[in-house]
């Protein structure tokens, strides 16, 4: 599930707004490890508050959207999670 953004723009933005730093790393996320990090963030989140559990299947397909950026998130979300 390997993608990359497919403009320069679309990765600048991605780096200087949305990607951690990685301290232990020395490097910056990509933009897999980023949309991860927000459905873990969900996930886990959607488990404490509601006791919901998110089929697998169903995040994997919502990663790959994302991923392809046929949707997207909150990018406030995507920022703090």
């Amino acid at each position: 599930m390997s993608k990359e953004l497919p403009s320069l723009y679309q990765a600048f933005i991605h780096l200087s707004r949305y990607s951690r730093w990685l301290e232990e790393e020395g490097r910056r996320e990509t933009w897999n490890e980023t949309v991860s990090r927000y459905f873990d963030f969900f996930v886990d989140h959607l488990k404490e508050t509601c006791n919901h559990d998110v089929p697998d299947e169903l995040r994997r397909e919502l990663e790959e959207a994302v991923l392809n950026l046929e949707i997207m998130p909150s990018m406030r979300a995507l920022m703090t999670a």
